[in-house]
């Protein structure tokens, strides 16, 4: 027998052993983390006041429903899924989920893609980092919104964001039940190509009419100069961006709440950020203890999350730097951004009709290319924000697969036992994908 042959058959078996593992826990539903290391010596800097409860809640991930998620972090950790022995190649990958600075959307923006990554090779380690502390008045336990109280508002304000909050809700509640009818006709009627076109498109539709109330509220409301409105806006955007779909959230997401101090927008974060450099260099000076190459240490995000990977990417030093940066509908950035001259090879995903993250995602790829660093974009035509792992029978559907070539191409990964390409041409449905690289 040739040796060769045989070592190939047994790693192709380790493999699918790994692929099968993972398949069963997945099976047996979202659960909160068994052990969580805590990446800070003590309290962390700037919220040793914080004493809000850490609370998990949400469903395991089927169809349209978002999956676990955390609120009230007060201890920054990672939740390490180290790649199997037989496969492991070194690479290692922090992920930060998104939530509008409020929350962490931890499965559908950070377990699932972490599984994802342990069969190829790849040890992940998802973060939890400091969120807006919640109190009673906040979001509810399964992340929906509620009418928001703002201390000190006069009755017209209020009575104006009530209007605008329910308003927001209701279109809210409309783009969810069309990616459920979505969801159900790829699931029980995959043939009907036509049927699944004008659903995607009804999606599409009913996440631009978001969109634009989102930005029409948020217009109204940033027009006055007082403190009182900045706040209005910002609440306005955390309780509908960041309340019912996981990763969504604004330009004025984490806003100023009703719990402990260091709270306001700029505060949380600078924390997050903290923690995103704090998770770089514990993962660095413990590499040897996971068996990863520490200049192979990676940071993807997602939303908000993706803002502390571009952050990282924009500011950092030779601890805090990751080797290569990911963002998946990247938030919060602005759409001017300066990249160093060191800048990270950068891996971007989004939708064209995601309002949030589209400017953001087109400067990077300006700014990239104005210092010579690799950098490659997948703007797919349909998808709104917070479209995460979950599966909708969308061309970005695929773009973990792209993920997977960018990181071979970077020589992170290696050649795929077995191809697991979707075919996104079902639909009819098209999607620029622009590629500009060193």
């Amino acid at each position: 027998m040739n040796p060769t042959s045989s070592l190939v058959r047994s790693n192709a078996c380790q493999a699918a052993f790994v692929f099968l593992c993972l398949g069963l826990l997945r099976a047996n539903g979202a659960q909160a983390p068994a052990s969580m290391i805590s990446i800070w010596p003590g309290k962390p800097p700037g919220t040793e006041s914080w004493t809000q409860q850490e609370e998990w809640y949400g469903d395991a991930m089927d169809g349209a429903v978002q999956g676990l998620h955390v609120r009230n972090t007060t201890t920054p950790g990672l939740s390490v899924y180290a790649a199997p022995r037989q496969i492991a190649n070194g690479t290692a990958v922090i992920v930060a989920p998104g939530g509008g600075f409020t929350s962490e959307a931890w499965e559908k923006e950070g377990t699932l893609l972490a599984e994802w990554l342990q069969t190829k090779g790849v040890t992940s380690f998802v973060l939890k980092y400091r969120l807006t502390p919640q109190s009673a008045g906040g979001a509810t336990a399964r992340g929906g919104p509620t009418t928001l109280q703002i201390p000190g508002a006069s009755p017209s304000q209020q009575t104006a964001l009530t209007a605008m909050e329910q308003s927001v809700a209701t279109l809210s509640a409309t783009v969810t039940a069309a990616r459920a009818e979505l969801t159900r006709a790829s699931l029980t009627n995959p043939d009907d190509l036509a049927g699944r076109r004008a659903k995607a498109e009804a999606l599409g539709s009913a996440e631009q009419a978001l969109a634009s109330a989102r930005a029409e509220a948020f217009a109204k409301l940033q027009a006055g100069t007082d403190k009182l409105g900045s706040d209005l806006v910002q609440a306005l955007v955390r309780a509908q961006s960041g309340g019912t779909r996981g990763g969504a959230a604004g330009r004025g997401a984490a806003a100023t709440t009703t719990a402990a101090g260091n709270t306001n927008e700029s505060s949380i974060r600078a924390f997050a950020v903290a923690d995103g450099q704090q998770a770089m260099r514990y993962v660095r000076s413990h590499a040897a203890e996971w068996g990863v190459d520490p200049t192979k240490l990676g940071f993807i995000g997602f939303s908000a999350g993706g803002y502390i990977a571009l952050k990282l990417a924009v500011e950092h030093d030779a601890q805090t730097r990751p080797d290569f940066v990911g963002s998946v509908y990247g938030c919060c950035m602005g759409d001017e951004v300066e990249a160093p001259v060191d800048a990270p090879s950068l891996f971007l995903a989004s939708a064209m009709n995601d309002a949030i993250s589209f400017g953001v995602h087109t400067g990077l790829v300006k700014a990239w290319k104005a210092v010579n660093k690799p950098v490659e974009i997948h703007m797919y035509a349909t998808g709104g924000h917070g479209f995460g792992m979950a599966k909708r029978g969308l061309p970005h559907d695929t773009w973990p697969e792209r993920l997977g070539d960018w990181l071979r191409n970077q020589k992170l990964i290696g050649p795929d036992r077995k191809s697991t390409r979707l075919n996104s041409s079902h639909l009819g449905i098209s999607y620029a994908v622009f590629c500009l690289k060193k």
